[in-house]
């Protein structure tokens, strides 16, 4: 196991996970090769064709990225976190896109994405890893413990 991934680099996790909080981890989000709105704005000025910049290959990233999420996914097996990998929900079997229904640009560079794109529904896994409507309640519901189910009223 490498450095990244040794007990050492999942103490602050474990940490978390010790006092009780859900730890979620994200893995590596897609980036490609080209600053999306750069190039596009570059291809269209020139007259150049633009479908190349509309996709990045995603073996290629997940060849690129696969130390990162090595070391990532074990940490969270480490400390029994829930690992997202979003290129699950952002990309193609064999591409991931970098341009919007709409035609504008996913990303606002080389490896961030627009405010505007992490809106949309291919995003609503953030939801889920962020604990946005998740129900938390101080009490059990009724029935589930007996012991709580029926409190004396004053």
């Amino acid at each position: 196991m490498s450095r990244r991934s040794s007990p050492a680099s999942a103490k602050p996790c474990a940490r978390f996970k010790e006092r009780g909080t859900e730890v979620d981890i994200i893995s590596a989000t897609p980036y490609g090769k080209w600053n999306v709105p750069a190039e596009l704005l570059k291809r269209e000025f020139l007259g150049m064709n633009t479908e190349e910049v509309a996709y990045f290959d995603r073996h290629e990233f997940e060849k690129d990225s696969a130390l990162v999420k090595r070391n990532l996914a074990a940490i969270a097996t480490s400390i029994g976190a829930i690992l997202y990998e979003p290129e699950t929900y952002l990309c193609e079997q064999h591409r991931c896109p970098t341009l919007g229904d709409d035609g504008a640009p996913l990303f606002r560079d080389l490896g961030h994405y627009r405010a505007t794109a992490v809106r949309t529904d291919r995003f609503n896994f953030f939801d889920a890893a962020l604990g946005i409507n998740r129900q938390y309640g101080a009490l059990p519901a009724a029935g589930v413990n007996q012991q709580y189910s029926a409190l004396p009223t004053p």
